[in-house]
């Protein structure tokens, strides 16, 4: 996962240059949230934003038809999308590899993670490892994967009206946007590649022994 030309990974996943895209990868269950993202597409209402939804059963098509959304798990998503008049606005791309993933991170305005409930989220950090900023739930791990106002934004859990918000906000500014994007491939180098974990495990271990002075074999 590294940082990759925008427009050269929007030509490879087939988007055009001039919408705003969103990027939502994961699974398609309920805790992941994605019912939230497409209510709060629906409330910014904007034709020009658009997402792309990597997840579900391994697919080698580009983007999933309508016989192919017709079937569990994408049925329930196709329905909304149909509810809330976002035909033109949602494509469906059903499971990737790891390495296909990343054009998608790249190609995206912005990633998206709005899941309900998250112990710590690979796809937040490989996107951002991409350069791509995160918009995501304030829940449980994600408040600490993601830091506020420097490679990304929080709300939430369950708010769409509050995503809809931050949506809004990065389609306005996008000097934000490149800011915030620019910070995100060096925050994880420093926060999260194999080196600096390495290295706060080896904090942690200088701790305790200094809080004992030694560690001796039990008598």
């Amino acid at each position: 996962f590294r940082p990759l030309s925008q427009e050269e990974s929007r030509r490879e996943i087939a988007f055009p240059n001039e919408i705003f895209l969103i990027t939502y990868a994961g699974r398609l269950d309920e805790r992941k949230g994605l019912d939230i993202l497409l209510k709060a597409m629906q409330l910014a209402d904007n034709p020009v934003i658009q997402a792309v939804i990597v997840g579900g059963p391994p697919s080698n098509k580009p983007f999933l038809s309508r016989a192919d959304l017709s079937r569990e798990p994408y049925q329930k998503y196709i329905t909304m999308v149909d509810e809330y008049g976002l035909e033109k606005q949602v494509t469906f791309t059903g499971g990737k590899p790891q390495d296909q993933l990343a054009p998608y991170y790249c190609a995206g305005d912005v990633t998206v993670v709005p899941s309900q409930y998250e112990p710590f989220s690979i796809p937040a950090l490989e996107a951002l490892a991409c350069g791509s900023c995160v918009i995501a739930s304030r829940s449980s791990g994600l408040k600490s994967t993601v830091k506020e106002n420097h490679v990304g934004t929080l709300f939430e859990p369950g708010s769409a009206e509050q995503l809809a918000e931050k949506i809004k906000i990065f389609y306005d500014q996008p000097e934000l946007k490149k800011e915030l994007r620019e910070n995100a491939r060096p925050y994880v180098e420093e926060n999260f590649s194999w080196m600096s974990v390495a290295q706060e495990v080896s904090r942690v271990y200088q701790e305790l022994i200094a809080q004992t002075g030694s560690i001796q074999d039990p008598a």
